[in-house]
């Protein structure tokens, strides 16, 4: 980084998102998002092959390009797993894209992730059990989200 560029990052940020800020909606659909498949070639190296596109914004990676990288060194892992959110709502999304953003500022590689998980349906039983007379909760479904 030059001295030039160094000045031009610590520049002050206009005020105008603080006195008039713009709502999450107003944020997100400004936004300009990118094809994944592109996304996964120019940031991740993932080719096409190894992707099962869901749309043209989300996709898996194949088990094949996984067990490929078997051989290579591991990386270090964040994980960004609990936060109390500030009263305008910023959590562990807000504060993993800003550490990611931060560190790739820095000249780190650092990628962002999201994990699936599942979401589990509970109904409790009003009936009870003939052994045990108690009313239990039951799981009935689980899916992702």
């Amino acid at each position: 980084m030059t001295p030039t560029q160094a000045t031009a990052a610590k520049q002050p940020t206009t005020a105008s998102q603080h006195l008039n800020p713009k709502s999450d909606i107003e944020i997100s659909q400004s936004a300009t998002k990118r094809l994944i498949l592109d996304v996964a070639r120019d940031k991740l190296g993932i080719g096409p092959e190894h992707l099962e596109p869901y749309g043209h914004y989300k996709a898996k990676v194949s088990m094949e390009y996984i067990k490929s990288l078997k051989n290579r060194p591991n990386g270090k892992l964040i994980l960004v797993s609990a936060i109390t959110p500030t009263p305008a709502g910023e959590g562990k999304t807000t504060t993993t894209v800003g550490l990611t953003d931060a560190l790739n500022h820095i000249g780190k590689k650092a990628r962002r992730a999201a994990a699936m998980r599942r979401s589990c349906r509970w109904r409790t039983s009003t009936s009870t059990s003939p052994a045990t007379s108690t009313p239990s909760p039951q799981r009935t479904t689980c899916s992702p989200p």
